[in-house]
């Protein structure tokens, strides 16, 4: 398998639509920043190869981007052998999985939903998870291809699809003709039997022989449902039986009991007349009693209110005569208070031009501080604008407008450079010649002479070359990093100084005091500027001016009105005028105040009385009204034209016939009270019992007639006979069940004991992989390693190292030297898997932990590597992986957003 592109859209970091690719079939070096989304990529491969797109996992729910409600697309391109794919899949409640195939570009839809996601599971070897999303150890082979960061050591166990994969690669190897076929035999027993999980399969004869027992059982529930149905209808239907007989007798006692109760129900019909007659005659007598008793008690109560109105009238006209005098005396006494007020407001001139001249003093003191004020401040002002001017000049024509951001650029780039010249120097050869006596030599500049005891040093790049008496000596060193020094230096020399071109110097020292001077000079602008603000307290000059102009022509408008206040000692006192004219104020409302009391009070008083005689005129009237109301009722209640004897007598006469009407109504009642019950309503409840059970009846022989049908069909059936056929077949297939189940055992067993036998052959790749990582590793490390032993899960068990005699394990060793060596064992399993068809590896900065000697072997080996794997490398420094010549270096930053993905 070759990945040849990757589309993301809506997933974790990535929002927007991007296409990472195309991808080296051999070795691709991704890149970008931290943060840009590198680990990112190596979840999508994750999800987009092995995950189910519905899974409703966590971690499945996370991939969308945080606070999104998107649904995360992915979209793989890769081939097989000639052969191109695309899988697309779209997470979610709704997700969906796509898988397309064809040759060249051209794709067309092959597989989808579960088909197309364990299609290419099996291209890896991956494993269905129980439930949920996918973890490690159900990726195959990507359990040990894809590392993420910092996770190079292999895990403690590998998966099953991993550990299958591996003993493929042991097994075509060991494995003899006969044994394979026994073996693939077993295998597809197996598969036809049982799924990957071990579960029975549907359709095999397990499974088969176990729905037809189901089916064998149910049909002798159902004969011994049926049995047991005619059983309870031959039960139901004699039931019905007797509830027949028992209502027809009920019916018969019902017909004596109607006869026995129409004599009653004829005598207690012609009592119930009487009593109604009875109650009429009552009714009336007492009706008739209560209107002349009501006539009578009206007659009396509307004379005696008529005598009570009469005596009120007199009253209230006596009220509305005082009412009047009081009026008359009220009005008086307002016009008097009334004459009393306008002569009190002939002083208010008096006190407004006392207020006029204390106002026109406190407008000369005013003007005359405006003039003592402004004058000084304006000069001031003008000092402030002129020093602000001078000043800004000069930082205008300062060196020092730059920010110490770019002198820290200065200093970082100057550090550099000494750094890069350092490396440099270190580059060159360097030979130290020490004469035990005089000796003569020729060295790059011309003969030498050295005495006893005295060193001398010749130092060249790339290559020396000396002659020593009548041998020359030519010493090379790395060229190749002495051209990429020298070529750093001169990019961070031209750097720092186009920087310092800017800048003005080369010497930040000489930056940082031009620097402190310009942010001197700001500051004192700054202080003065804000004193002119101060001083000009939010007002431009022209307003101070025209300010002070206003007060000058101010005082001299006041002065001419009061020249006195011009001359020495004579400026008015504010204050002194203000305190007279408050105290001739507040005599003159007092006084004002007084007045208007006594005359609201009169108001009042004229308002009270005025008040109480409408009050009486009011309530006369109302007297009058009710009297000539009660006048016409009490014509209205005499109109019957009896006198009040007449009307007397009448009420006794009608009382003793209401007496008499009541004494009939006893005797009546008294009559039905010797009546036993009601007979009309047993008679009702006979009738209504009696159609009853008529309808009980009617509907029992309609149940027994059904009862008597559905009888003969249930024994029609013959369920015994079913019965015992469907007794003898469950039997019959019980045993055939039972033969199934031990031939499943068995296969299971087998299939077992062949996986077991494959695990202790899955020990022997342990050899192949040691011969592969061993001299990697003794070429990683340098000769002191020995030689190198792992156990049956490939994690390292002893390192040998020259000169030391116990073996170190694999916690004596450095982190670094731990993750390379996982590292080694990881593309080791990877090449012995993949033989002729290549395979990924997607790793995810593996080398942050490799000092630099190491860090360039390590990319010989991936090279090497890259001619049996595909590699993808993620990292944030791309210029560790530079001396890759057979790289394709992609820049992340630069992905293009070129397309939608789709579904």
């Amino acid at each position: 398998m070759i990945l040849r592109k990757l589309h993301l859209q809506s997933f974790r970091c990535f929002g927007a639509p991007v296409e990472i690719g195309p991808l080296d079939p051999h070795l691709t070096v991704i890149h970008g920043p931290n943060g840009i989304g590198k680990s990112t990529l190596l979840v999508a491969l994750e999800r987009g190869l092995f995950d189910r797109p519905d899974s409703q996992a966590a971690e499945m729910d996370a991939l969308a981007p945080w606070g999104a409600s998107v649904q995360p697309k992915v979209a793989i391109d890769f081939s097989v052998g000639e052969e191109r794919y695309r899988i697309e899949k779209s997470f979610g409640p709704r997700g969906q999985a796509l898988l397309s195939r064809g040759a060249g570009a051209r794709l067309a839809p092959w597989k989808e939903g579960t088909g197309a996601v364990e299609w290419l599971r099996d291209q890896l070897g991956g494993r269905q998870p129980p439930r949920g999303a996918t973890r490690p150890e159900h990726r195959g082979l990507a359990q040990v291809l894809f590392v993420p960061q910092g996770a190079l050591e292999l895990p403690e166990r590998l998966g099953e699809g991993a550990i299958e994969r591996l003993r493929a690669v042991v097994q075509s190897a060991v494995l003899g003709g006969p044994t394979r076929a026994i073996e693939s035999e077993l295998r597809r027993r197996h598969a036809e039997l049982f799924t990957a999980g071990g579960q029975a399969k549907k359709g095999a004869p397990l499974p088969t022989a176990r729905e037809q027992l189901a089916l064998a059982e149910a049909e002798q529930r159902r004969a011994e449902e049926e049995l047991r149905r005619r059983d309870e209808t031959a039960l139901a239907l004699e039931t019905a039986e007797r509830a027949l007989g028992a209502l027809e007798s009920r019916r018969k006692q019902l017909a004596l009991d109607q006869e026995r109760l129409a004599p009653r129900v004829k005598q207690h019909r012609a009592l119930r007349e009487k009593e109604a007659e009875a109650k009429r005659a009552l009714e009336a007598a007492t009706r008739s009693f209560d209107e002349v008793a009501e006539r009578i008690q009206t007659l009396a109560d509307l004379r005696h209110h008529a005598a009570g109105l009469e005596a009120r009238a007199g009253t209230l006209a006596a009220a509305d005569e005082t009412a009047a005098n009081q009026l008359v005396a009220c009005a008086e006494a307002l016009a008097a208070a009334t004459a009393a007020r306008a002569a009190h407001e002939a002083g208010r001139a008096t006190l407004t031009f006392e207020r006029g001249r204390a106002e026109a003093a406190r407008a000369f003191c005013r003007a005359e501080e405006e003039l003592s004020e402004l004058g000084p401040r304006l000069a001031r002002l003008v000092a402030a604008r002129a020093e602000s001017a001078e000043l800004s000049e000069r930082l205008r024509v300062s060196k020092g407008h730059f920010s110490g951001q770019r002198i820290r650029e200065l200093r970082e780039l100057l550090a550099d450079e000494r750094s890069a010249r350092e490396r440099l120097s270190a580059l060159k050869l360097r030979v130290t010649i020490r004469a035990r006596e005089r000796i003569e030599l020729v060295g790059p500049d011309g003969p030498i002479t050295l005495a006893a005891g005295q060193a001398h040093e010749l130092s060249g790049e790339g290559a020396l070359a000396l002659t020593v008496g009548a041998a020359e000596l030519e010493i090379a060193g790395p060229a190749v990093d002495l051209d990429q020094a020298r070529s750093a230096l001169a990019q961070l020399t031209e750097k720092a100084d186009a920087l310092a071109r800017t800048l003005g110097s080369r010497d930040p020292s000489e930056l940082e005091v031009w620097r402190a001077e310009h942010k001197k000079l700001d500051g004192e602008l700054a202080l003065v500027r804000a004193r002119a603000a101060e001083l000009a307290g939010g007002e431009n000059d022209e307003a101070l001016t025209a300010r002070l102009e206003l007060a000058r022509r101010a005082r001299e408008r006041l002065l001419a009105d009061h020249p006195e206040w011009g001359e020495p000692n004579g400026a008015p006192e504010p204050h002194r005028l203000e305190a007279a004219l408050r105290e001739a104020e507040q005599r003159f409302e007092s006084e004002r105040h007084a007045r208007a009391e006594v005359e609201a009070a009169r108001v009042e008083a004229q308002r009270v009385a005025q008040a109480a005689r409408e009050a009486a005129r009011s309530e006369l009237a109302g007297v009058h009204d009710q009297g000539q109301l009660a006048r016409g009722r009490l014509e209205t209640a005499s109109a019957d034209g009896l006198t009040d004897a007449e009307r007397e007598a009448r009420r006794r006469e009608l009382s003793r016939a209401r007496q008499q009407a009541e004494d009939a109504l006893h005797l009546v009642e008294s009559a039905l009270a010797e009546l036993p019950g009601d007979p009309e309503t047993e008679l009702d409840q006979t009738r209504r019992a009696q159609d009853g059970i008529i309808d009980e009846l009617r509907a029992l022989g309609d149940e027994r007639a059904r009862l008597s049908e559905r009888l003969a069909e249930v024994s029609g059936a013959a369920p015994h006979a079913r019965l015992a056929e469907a007794e003898e077949r469950a039997a019959t297939l019980s045993d055939e069940l039972a033969r199934a189940e031990l031939d499943a055992d068995a296969t299971h067993l087998l299939f077992t004991l062949f996986n077991e036998e494959h695990a202790r052959l899955a020990s022997r790749l342990v050899g192949p992989v040691v011969s592969r990582v061993a001299p990697r590793l003794r070429k990683l490390s340098g000769a002191r390693f020995e030689r190198l032993e792992l156990d049956e899960n490939l994690r390292p068990r002893a390192i040998g190292l020259v000169g030391v005699e116990r073996p170190v394990g694999p916690d004596e060793l450095s982190y670094g030297t731990r993750d390379q060596l996982a590292l080694l064992v990881r593309l080791a399993l990877g090449e012995l898997v993949a033989g002729s068809e290549p395979l990924p590896a997607v790793l995810d900065d593996p080398l942050v932990h490799a000092d630099r000697a190491r860090h360039r072997r390590l990319l010989q080996l991936l090279e090497e590597s890259a001619r049996t794997l595909q590699l993808i490398i993620l990292t944030c420094r791309p210029e560790d992986y530079r001396p890759l010549a057979s790289a394709t270096f992609l820049d992340l930053a630069a992905a293009p957003a070129l397309f939608p993905l789709e579904g």
